[in-house]
């Protein structure tokens, strides 16, 4: 049947005809036919990688059971479809972590793996890849391959970061880690502007498990960034917060509301509210590890003010080298345009790029604007900025950037495109996200 897929983000909506098998019969007929196809998780993408035009979408939520389970060697084998807040559960339950969590519980390991996705703490744990041990992957033109670090590395690398264009995963093996602590001693760190932010995650990045920061955008002069820096340690100490109950969250859940309640007056206002209510909660707490697991869980009303409209996000790696230069022309250029800044955060990465990945050494910003007509502008003034200092974008946070763009910014573009077209020339898997950057 043919319906309505939107993005995250609301600023593409594909009509395509969409399946969601229940059986690996009707999965295989689904991905065996003359229409190209793409799989899709939970649509938790801010662009659309999990549809197209004149695609088939293939649903993989059906797919969601753990399939093995080796406690000795900390392995589990699951399907697709599996949403990260079973795989938290799953793994706490038995003493073990998986340390690479986004934002969100409903976010799929499928999805995870089509991105390549990282947590609130990269700077310590890496990225998903670094904990696949292996994945069966299957394609109608090469049927099932088992890829690893041994086998098919050259695909193991390609697929996992891929968007879902080299087949579909039918099975992953993800490595588990040892749980630290079953709770989390939060802690607060108030800074004057996003130079200062800098300087405490600096101080803070080798002491404390997981470091991210949340900056006033809006703010000008030498108060441009002021915020909170957050950071978080495992700790055995129980705590008597409540264990409350995962929900599933969805595009067409964000946009239930029809008009945007973001403007320039108002985001100013949002971000004043939410520090000040922050300087009045003290600067620590203990909290439940699942409180602190997914930190959009609970938080979705944000989402849903941008109405119909949507928002765009932009993600941007910048070495630290080159970090100083980027903040001036940063700060220029929003004074410049004046664009409604409804989130601004920061965390650190370690690691060399690779492919189409959001990977590098250097400082990852965040920042969210309403989708308005000012916003497509203001986002390719941002691409200017990170071409010059030699930084990258994540992918899956915009729905906006084009072919010459990513080739421009990734300095292994045409190896990504040479390899994914040698392995899949006839395009049986193609999404939006794969016509816009041209690969």
């Amino acid at each position: 049947m043919q319906i309505n897929l939107p993005s995250l983000d609301g600023t593409e909506n594909i009509t395509a005809v969409c399946m969601r098998p229940d059986r690996y019969t009707r999965l295989y007929e689904a991905l065996t036919c003359d229409t190209p196809v793409i799989a899709r998780g939970g649509g938790l993408s801010y662009c659309n990688a999990g549809a197209g035009r004149g695609c088939r979408t293939v649903v993989s939520t059906c797919f969601d059971r753990i399939l093995a389970f080796d406690a000795e060697k900390r392995l589990l084998t699951v399907e697709p479809g599996m949403r990260l807040g079973d795989l938290f559960e799953f793994a706490v339950r038995h003493g073990l972590y998986f340390p690479v969590l986004p934002g969100h519980p409903s976010i799929t390991v499928g999805g995870c793996a089509g991105f390549n996705v990282h947590g609130k703490t990269q700077h310590n744990v890496g990225h998903f890849i670094d904990y696949v041990e292996r994945f069966t992957l299957f394609h109608p033109d090469h049927g099932e391959i088992t890829c690893s670090r041994t086998d098919h590395e050259s695909l193991f690398r390609l697929t996992i970061g891929g968007f879902g264009l080299t087949g579909y995963i039918t099975n992953i093996t993800l490595r588990l880690i040892p749980l630290k602590g079953r709770s989390v001693l939060f802690q607060k760190r108030f800074v004057a502007n996003l130079k200062e932010a800098v300087e405490v995650m600096k101080q803070l990045s080798e002491k404390v498990d997981v470091l991210y920061s949340w900056n006033n955008l809006n703010k000008t002069g030498d108060a441009f960034g002021e915020g909170i820096v957050f950071s978080e340690q495992f700790i055995d100490e129980e705590t008597s917060a409540r264990d409350k109950p995962f929900h599933l969250f969805t595009p067409d859940m964000r946009s239930v509301l029809r008009f945007n309640f973001y403007y320039r007056p108002s985001a100013h206002m949002e971000c004043a509210v939410y520090y000040n209510m922050e300087r009045l909660t003290g600067v620590e707490k203990r909290c439940a590890l699942k409180a602190t697991a997914f930190p959009i869980h609970g938080k979705e009303i944000y989402y849903l003010l941008f109405g119909k409209q949507g928002l765009r996000e932009y993600q941007m790696l910048i070495p630290h080298d080159e970090w100083a230069g980027a903040l001036d022309d940063l700060r220029a250029l929003m004074n410049r345009m004046k664009m409604p800044l409804t989130l601004g955060s920061m965390k650190f990465f370690t690691g060399a790029q690779d492919l189409l990945n959001y990977r590098g050494d250097g400082i990852c910003l965040v920042l969210d604007v309403p989708a308005n007509r000012n916003s497509v502008e203001y986002f390719n003034k941002l691409d200017e900025i990170v071409i010059a200092h030699k930084g990258v974008v994540n992918l899956s946070k915009d729905s906006r950037l084009t072919a010459g763009t990513v080739a421009t910014m990734f300095p292994e573009y045409e190896r990504f495109k040479n390899e994914l077209n040698e392995f899949d020339p006839k395009k049986r898997f193609n999404s939006a996200l794969r016509m816009r950057i041209d690969v």
